[in-house]
């Protein structure tokens, strides 16, 4: 047995895939050029290979997986797997490098490498021993088909979208928990065609409006008019004063969009003229200490023109966006979680139906969707890691939910303890850590629409 770091490492990875014998390899995440890096490139019998991957964990490449099956070699996805072991015959590595430019490092690779340490070994009776877990693990892995890879492709470009967001994340955690001491508390995102205001609302900021600001606040206004306005109409906001908002504008109907900074609605009422009505606001340098770099304002205006384009066959386009910032961010986190809840309740109603109604209805409903493709792919996405980690108050909340609306959805009756308090299971190495147990359910709630 031997040790080894560094770039033995895929040395002796190498070895093992390009000689004779079948190559199995359970690795968790495959990287960019992970055939060639590991030497798969090179082996004259791709039927030889066999892979399993966590291909829907968003971590591993599936430009990589698709390029290895096109080969001719036989790939699997296996929900949790975090292994790293490879094996030709008798030889074995296992340890904790995945085939990525970081896990297997070439000689001039170091610098940017992981620190990674595996065991070499070609005793006959450890080889056996991890092939016969390798051949279980394959078993009950699932077949990598277009539908899997279409799902996997979209986790990874969001996974890598991701990763740009310090700001985003940051900000919609903060909004998501505010803290009652905040200086700001509400964030609103305006999108909207750029046009001059009227005659008679330029007349009164020259004049009386003015007054209403000092002079340093007036100076830093430029060219830029500190007000909304409603011609001919009220103001239909439900905003109070203190609200602040992102202001985006556009010239044309399709964009481009531009950031006008972040404006604050003034502590007064609006301001009432002939023909129109004018909310007043205040600019702000920054929204609680945050500012947008470019590329934090091109993700927004990204989704502000994914958004406007969506509303390009829509009656009475162009529709200005006008909503909470929060929301207009989890927009799509929101369809996911109804879409995730909505298939285990689904599952929970057919499992009645078809007479196998038993306690653990919540559980066996959540399982049945983790065989599913799609659902497994919407759950990971919406909680934003892995689907095993407890303390996620994302997976927290959407479990909690799940459970009351399982139970909703089938007229069930809980299982209560002797104070007359619902029972709770608890369940080890699943999404949810426990579940209300049912002693019945409405069979009239269940019935097929």
């Amino acid at each position: 047995m031997r040790f080894l770091t560094g770039s033995a490492i895929q040395t002796q990875v190498k070895r093992i895939s390009r000689r004779q014998g079948e190559v199995r390899a359970a690795v968790a995440y495959w990287g960019d050029g992970a055939t060639e890096r590991t030497g798969l490139s090179e082996k004259k019998n791709p039927k030889q290979v066999r892979i399993i991957c966590d291909l829907l964990s968003g971590a591993c490449n599936p430009g990589e997986m698709r390029a290895l099956m096109e080969r001719g070699i036989r790939v699997k996805t296996l929900d949790r797997l975090h292994a790293k072991v490879w094996i030709n015959g008798n030889d074995v590595i296992l340890g904790s490098a995945n085939a990525s430019r970081n896990g297997l490092s070439g000689t001039g690779d170091d610098a940017r490498a992981n620190i990674e340490a595996v065991f070499l070994s070609d005793e006959p009776s450890l080889s056996q021993e991890i092939a016969r877990w390798f051949d279980d693990q394959w078993g009950t892995a699932t077949r990598i088909d277009d539908h899997i890879l279409a799902l996997a492709e979209d986790l990874w470009m969001r996974r890598a979208r991701s990763t740009k967001r310090a700001f985003t994340s940051t900000l919609v955690e903060k909004l998501r928990n505010p803290d009652p001491s905040d200086r700001f508390f509400l964030l609103r995102l305006i999108a909207y065609r750029e046009s001059d205001i009227s005659d008679e609302a330029e007349r009164y900021l020259d004049n009386e409006g003015r007054q209403q600001y000092s002079a340093e606040e007036w100076q830093a206004f430029g060219d830029e008019q500190p007000c909304y306005e409603f011609l001919l109409t009220d103001p239909e906001w439900d905003c109070p004063p203190g609200t602040v908002l992102m202001d985006f504008t556009c010239q044309t109907e399709r964009g481009p969009f531009s950031f006008n900074g972040f404006w604050q609605i003034r502590d007064c009422p609006p301001v009432t003229l002939a023909d129109t009505r004018l909310i007043l606001l205040t600019k702000l340098p920054h929204f609680d200490g945050y500012s947008l770099s470019r590329s934090e304002v091109r993700e927004i205006v990204g989704r502000i023109q994914e958004r406007v384009a969506q509303q390009a066959n829509q009656p009475g386009f162009f529709e200005d966006i006008d909503m909470d910032f929060l929301k207009f961010w989890d927009s799509e986190r929101s369809e996911l979680k109804q879409r995730v809840i909505a298939r285990v309740v689904e599952n929970a109603r057919k499992i009645c139906r078809a007479g196998k109604f038993d306690r653990d209805l919540t559980l066996r409903a959540i399982q049945q969707c983790k065989e599913e493709g799609p659902w497994l792919a919407d759950y990971t996405r919406y909680v934003g890691g892995s689907i095993y980690q407890h303390g996620n108050h994302l997976k927290q909340e959407i479990n909690r939910e799940i459970g009351r609306r399982v139970r909703v959805g089938v007229g069930a009756k809980v299982v209560t303890r002797s104070n007359g308090r619902p029972a709770q299971e608890d369940i080890a190495d699943e999404i949810i850590q426990s579940y209300t147990p049912f002693a019945s359910f409405d069979p009239a709630a269940v019935v097929e629409q």
